[in-house]
């Protein structure tokens, strides 16, 4: 399977570098040998001296963007099947429904890439919204949580009945003692040091 790659990928200094299936620990067991993973990086190739006798250099030197006529003339007259391939490009360049169907093609490419686009943009705005307003809620409840609990605090301290603080406040008499007992401790502390 060929990974043609316009970028440097790999941190390793060739150009074409083929991997295969290995076990884990043993290894010099390969699972299969019908199954190669080819990276070539043409960065990494472009850097190097072309090599005309290279059946690879010279399908990589066919398939760059600006390769020039005289270059693509000597392809050819050296390899027949870079001939056959670039007659068969410009067949299909030639006819209009081709052409159409590439543009229509590349449009739907284009369009799916932009509905990506903006439904993970999308997404990502509704998610930070989301959180937002879930922050906001928490905070208030926290807020509030924590009034309560003061208020109850100061009630016990002025020492009100638990009847009229749990009416008060909503919280119920084990809420009450703890914090009864926690207020003691506070005191406690405070006359220790």
């Amino acid at each position: 399977m060929p990974y043609i790659l316009d970028h440097h990928y790999l941190p390793l200094e060739k150009y074409h570098n083929t991997f295969h299936l290995y076990e884990d620990e043993v290894r010099h067991y390969m699972l299969t040998d019908l199954l190669e993973l080819h990276f070539i990086e043409c960065s990494k190739f472009r850097q190097l001296p072309f090599n005309i006798n290279d059946p690879l250099h010279r399908w990589l030197r066919f398939m760059e963007k600006h390769i020039t006529n005289e270059q693509l003339e000597e392809l050819m007259r050296m390899d027949d099947t870079i001939r056959e391939a670039e007659e068969r490009l410009a067949y299909l360049a030639s006819d209009a429904e081709t052409r159409r169907r590439y543009a229509l093609r590349e449009k739907a490419l284009h369009d799916k890439a932009s509905l990506l686009k903006d439904a993970r943009d999308e997404g990502i705005k509704e998610g930070i919204e989301r959180g937002y307003k879930q922050g906001i809620e928490q905070g208030m409840e926290q807020g509030i949580e924590k009034m309560t609990y003061e208020m109850a605090i100061n009630m016990l301290k002025e020492g009100l009945d638990y009847k009229l603080i749990r009416r008060l406040t909503g919280l119920d008499d084990k809420q009450l003692s703890q914090l009864q007992q926690t207020r003691r401790d506070a005191d406690n502390g405070d006359c220790n040091s």
